[in-house]
């Protein structure tokens, strides 16, 4: 019955390509991902064996114990993300701990074969001719976590998804928190730059403090300081805000460097990831393209 029910394939309408863009970041205002959109109508007989098949492979994540089979099923999206015309399959749901799990299937016709797998949200994805070519993860982490990660996959022909870019925030910098610290106007264009003196800060805010930020576990002798960077390190700027002193702050995305003298930031997977922060421009020198 279940083989029987796999021929069951719907030929649907291709999904539109996206054009979205990640400027000037998107973890400063990431909406919900919309399912709807791209997510397909299959026969409810289907879908039914499909989930109950790969429920053996989620005892630890999906249980009684957990989560209803409702819930179970809702966790599970019919997408098309291959070029073909067989529904494919997204599982975004409970891990077994706090925090979602991710993971991709692709249909082979008599069976699903998992082809990625990773944690939290998926929050943008891009298709040409109806092939997934990249998409966008954000993890927020879990229990209380103040590091989040924003990571970025190329996905080939045959399904390979591959890290291209790492970005992070840390806990109250995004555009809807509360106290987020908006800048004035963002450039037209980034602005690379390089450090022009040794031991520069990276900060929480744009301003100078020795206050450290609420709810993060910050050194309190170094108020609101997130990193500092050797002389030469280089970044790019996304935009600017003055404080009251005239001084003006660059909102910057700072280029992964393996040895800093102090950090609030970790590396994810142990990944080099781009940091972000505000950095007084007083000694930031503007790059050639």
């Amino acid at each position: 019955m279940y083989s029987l029910l796999m021929t069951l394939q719907l030929v649907l309408s291709p999904v539109a390509d996206t054009t979205k863009a990640a400027f000037p970041y998107l973890i400063r205002s990431t909406p919900k991902f919309d399912w709807k959109q791209y997510e397909l109508k299959v026969d409810a007989r289907y879908k039914d064996s499909v989930i109950n098949a790969l429920k053996k492979f989620y005892p630890l994540y999906i249980g009684d114990e957990y989560a209803d089979k409702k819930t179970y099923s809702k966790a599970f999206h019919f997408v098309h993300l291959n070029g073909d015309q067989l529904p494919d399959l997204v599982y975004e749901g409970w891990n077994g701990s706090e925090g979602n799990m991710v993971e991709m299937y692709i249909n082979r016709k008599h069976s699903m074969e998992k082809v990625f797998r990773d944690f939290q949200h998926i929050v943008q994805w891009d298709f040409r001719n109806n092939q997934l070519q990249s998409f966008v993860l954000f993890n927020e982490g879990c229990c209380a976590e103040t590091v989040m990660f924003e990571r970025h996959f190329m996905v080939d022909a045959s399904m390979h998804c591959r890290l291209v870019l790492q970005r992070s925030i840390l806990s109250g910098m995004g555009a809807f928190d509360v106290g987020f610290a908006a800048p004035e106007q963002y450039f037209d264009q980034p602005v690379r730059f390089k450090t022009a003196t040794d031991e520069y800060a990276l900060r929480y805010s744009p301003e100078i403090t020795n206050k450290p930020p609420n709810a993060l576990d910050f050194d309190d002798h170094k108020g609101n300081v997130i990193c500092l960077y050797p002389k030469g390190s280089k970044g790019k700027a996304w935009g600017y805000k003055k404080d009251d002193t005239g001084r003006e702050w660059w909102l910057v995305e700072m280029d992964p460097r393996s040895r800093l003298s102090f950090k609030q930031y970790y590396d994810y997977d142990e990944k080099p990831t781009y940091y972000f922060g505000w950095m007084s421009s007083r000694y930031l020198e503007k790059m050639k393209r």
